[in-house]
């Protein structure tokens, strides 16, 4: 096999194009929705508490 120079990483670099499934309505576009409307949010406060309770502990962790 091709062995690589100690101080080199072979790359291999590939553009891929990415598009969403379905159309998403904007994170605001939600909350006004939600609190306006009385509609669903697509992001729970549970769900949000949760999200930055983990980024805390990661923050913590590495000494930040």
């Amino acid at each position: 096999g091709v062995q690589p120079e100690p101080d080199k990483i072979p790359w291999k670099e590939e553009v891929l194009e990415v598009r969403p499934k379905k159309q998403y309505e904007s994170f605001y576009d939600n909350l006004f929705r939600a609190v306006r409307e009385g509609g669903d949010l697509l992001v729970s406060p549970e769900s949000a508490r949760a999200t930055y309770d983990a980024l805390d502990r990661i923050k913590q962790g590495s000494g930040f």
